[in-house]
């Protein structure tokens, strides 16, 4: 991780020092070449063109070569630059010329590389270093350092400054960038960790709708168990052997949900009236799962509690942005504020389960002698 945050920064930071050299190519660097063009021999010159077209492009240049081939572009670029200032008095009598050789102007920018190249130490002495060429290289050829050489190198040598910003620049945008990362990573842990916590929530709510409500009903049960008993303890079975199934990633179409619902339904209660209304549209699958599993405890609960002659209807509604299911029954009904706190029937599998998913509502309605009515809902 720590070379990756390196290598990024370090295409950033090429990029400032190639966006930063183009008014200098622009405003001083070919206005230099193009008077003093005639002075130097064309292989120099040739030679300070391809240096000045490198800098400016190694911006672009970062965004698709490999880390290690752009290594060896940067790598080029000082060494480019020091062989211009070396052999700038061989290729050009400097002390012909009104001003500095023209490719010295570059000096700031491929010294600036240097900080992606070496530790800060190194990288300012050879800045220095390649400050001082142009004057060796007059000392070589000429004999001797013409004044327009010695009365800029002071500044040259100062150049070294901007070694030291980039490698402040550098350092802090690293800084960031690893602060930045470090959040994800919490983020990303914390994330982890509340999904465990649904998962165990799930369990324990899936526990209680498909394997404990029906291992009450046989124990209470006497006699030869009926066709739809057996399936549903078949269906358990398969539940304690899988108790998490994965939910169906994407979407499904708002027929299809309906589908999935009623088939819930009539699982648990084959004679319950269903009315459905629909309008073309996709739902997300988290949805239209945690609505039906909700749905069909609120279901349960009817055959479980509700009387022997009760009637159950239900009402479903999908479209893009809703999904309504409507369980109701003209049982005894109960009081809401006296279900017992250990009873998670209610609680866990139809209001907290509702109130997990984003944009889930359950809503209760019951009362002694009138019967009850659950409606569970998704709203995008």
């Amino acid at each position: 991780m720590k070379d990756e945050t390196h290598e990024a920064i370090d295409r950033q930071v090429a990029r400032v020092v190639s966006v930063g050299s183009i008014p200098l190519a622009f405003v001083v660097s070919l206005p230099e070449f193009i008077g003093q063009r005639s002075h130097s021999d064309v292989w120099w010159n040739a030679l300070g063109i391809v240096l000045l077209l490198v800098i400016v492009s190694i911006g672009e240049l970062g965004r698709f070569i490999p880390y290690h081939a752009l290594r060896i572009v940067w790598m080029s670029i000082p060494i480019l630059g020091g062989i211009l200032a070396i052999t700038s008095s061989a290729a050009a009598d400097t002390s012909t010329l009104t001003s500095a050789p023209w490719a010295w102007t570059l000096e700031p920018s491929y010294v600036a590389i240097l900080c992606l190249l070496l530790r800060p130490v190194a990288a300012v002495l050879v800045s220095i270093f390649l400050a001082t060429l142009p004057a060796v290289s007059s000392l070589i050829f000429l004999g001797s350092v013409p004044h327009t050489i010695a009365s800029v190198l002071p500044s040259h040598i100062n150049n070294f400054a901007f070694v030291v910003i980039f490698f402040v620049i550098r350092a802090h945008l690293i800084r960031l960038r690893s602060a930045k990362l470090a959040a994800f990573a919490m983020e990303k842990a914390e994330l982890e960790a509340q999904e465990q916590v649904v998962q165990r929530e799930q369990m324990s709510a899936m526990m209680h709708d498909e394997v404990l409500s029906f291992l009450n009903t046989a124990l209470t049960f006497t006699g030869t168990p009926p066709e739809e008993l057996t399936e549903q303890s078949q269906r358990a079975l398969l539940y304690l052997e899988n108790p998490i199934p994965a939910m169906r990633p994407g979407q499904v179409d708002t027929a299809t949900a309906i589908r999935m619902l009623q088939e819930g339904i009539h699982s648990i209660a084959p004679n319950t009236q269903v009315e459905c209304v629909s309008e073309p549209g996709f739902l997300p699958t988290l949805a239209v799962d945690t609505i039906a599993r909700a749905a069909s405890e609120a279901l349960r609960n009817s055959v479980k509690h509700a009387g022997p002659d009760v009637t159950i209807s239900a009402r479903i509604f999908a479209s893009t942005h809703m999904l309504t299911t409507t369980i109701t029954d003209n049982g005894c009904g109960y009081d809401l504020s006296r279900v017992p706190a250990e009873r998670i029937g209610v609680r866990e599998s139809i209001q907290h389960r509702m109130s997990s998913l984003s944009g889930g509502n359950a809503e209760i309605w019951s009362a002694p002698g009138k019967g009850t009515e659950v409606c569970v809902s998704w709203q995008r």
